[in-house]
């Protein structure tokens, strides 16, 4: 269910190529604060597709590894293990 919801989120996300406004985002009432830039859809594109890389297991590091900080590092999905039949 977890990886139907990103992919369609990220189906959705890729429809357009125009960042999201901070107005949009509010919408969603998240805790702490409002919004007050724009979200560009390739940073959350990027964060959908490490969340699949970590269920995936593809992602081995920790919190305490900043090389791996999608969102904010331009994302570069791990290589497929040759040995992974998926």
């Amino acid at each position: 269910m977890i990886r139907k919801a990103i992919a369609s989120l990220m189906v959705a996300l890729g429809r357009s190529s125009a960042p999201l406004d901070a107005h949009t985002l509010d919408l969603m009432c998240f805790d702490g604060g409002d919004f007050t830039w724009i979200i560009e859809r390739k940073w959350l594109l990027d964060i959908g597709q490490a969340f699949l890389d970590l269920l995936d297991g593809k992602i081995t590091c920790t919190v305490r590894f900043t090389e791996v900080m999608p969102g904010s590092i331009p994302y570069k999905s791990p290589a497929p293990d040759v040995d992974d039949p998926k």
